[in-house]
């Protein structure tokens, strides 16, 4: 269920993440919409201690660049940037987009994809130095004087988790072959691909959105957000179907979430276990042309089974 923020609501922690740490590595997950080109105004996504803060997403203000592009911001302890990153492509307003962002300091590389388009764009290289990231006060959309004004459906921050985005494999463990997220579940773990990435990041928003299903605690709601529906969701990716995964269908969010029983014996109304039995017909060439969600029972949310 994507959420709209009109500029002047959002979401806000006080103090500091719980089990955050300062660290060289991380990982951004966004499925966002642009509301109406505003012009030159700088829209912040996401943010730690305000402006000018240690780690900032931001839609860039189009005064300071060619077109309206997604930009991350990193800095240490000092107030020094030791990253900033930026798409190539223009962020189109009112069309709803996926990022998918990597950086690893200590060994020079970061990344940022446009679904499955690198679409990297370097303005300060990275710096071998941890982000600092023990600090108070976490804005999500309602930083004064640049509100973000938009739809979200999806946020996660992984903290010390670098994944290799331009390893196709790698890369589909957060964003499906035809460019949208992956489902994470109700708290982002689940996903049956690698441990790290399975494990909850320390920032989660997604369906009911205004709670962070993260580890990182509670933010507090600021203004009105208002339900806008769901936007063109994924399905999960066929071709990075795990054998033995049960998928569940959430009619409230439009997700589809992995659920990790592996014995093979069929679900109940809760979904329809997607194993061997299912697919021993089936060559891997032909998974893209499957369209598992008529294999899925989506009579009922039954998200408590997740």
């Amino acid at each position: 269920m994507a959420v709209s923020f009109d500029g002047s609501s959002g979401l806000t922690f006080t103090g500091q993440l719980k089990g955050i740490s300062d660290s060289k590595t991380g990982t951004i997950l966004l499925w966002a919409k642009l509301a109406a080109d505003d012009g030159t105004a700088a829209k912040v996504i996401l943010t730690s201690e305000g402006s000018g803060g240690s780690f900032q997403l931001y839609r860039i203000d189009e005064s300071l660049t060619d077109g309206s592009k997604l930009r991350l911001v990193l800095k240490d302890s000092s107030d020094n940037n030791i990253l900033v990153l930026q798409s190539s492509n223009e962020w189109t307003a009112e069309t709803w987009q996926g990022y998918v962002i990597s950086y690893d300091l200590e060994n020079s590389l970061a990344y940022i994809y446009s679904g499955n388009t690198d679409v990297s764009e370097l303005n300060t290289n990275p710096t071998d130095v941890a982000v600092d990231l023990t600090v108070s006060n976490w804005y999500l959309g309602n930083l004064s004087d640049y509100e973000y004004d938009g739809s979200l459906a999806v946020i996660a921050f992984w903290p010390g988790v670098y994944v290799d985005l331009t390893d196709d494999d790698e890369r589909r463990n957060l964003i499906s072959n035809d460019g949208k997220p992956v489902g994470f579940g109700v708290d982002g773990s689940g996903r049956g691909g690698r441990s790290d990435i399975d494990t909850p990041p320390i920032i989660f928003f997604s369906d009911t959105f205004v709670k962070n299903r993260g580890t990182g605690g509670v933010f507090t709601t600021t203004g009105s957000l208002s339900y806008t529906g769901n936007p063109d969701v994924y399905r999960p990716s066929s071709d990075r179907l795990t054998y033995g995964t049960r998928w569940y269908d959430s009619e409230r969010s439009g997700f589809s979430y992995p659920r990790t029983e592996m014995q093979r014996e069929t679900s109940g109304d809760d979904g329809l276990r997607v194993g061997f039995d299912e697919l021993d017909e089936l060559d891997r060439d032909d998974f893209k042309e499957v369209d598992f969600g008529d294999l899925l029972d989506s009579e009922e949310d039954n998200e408590d089974v997740v």
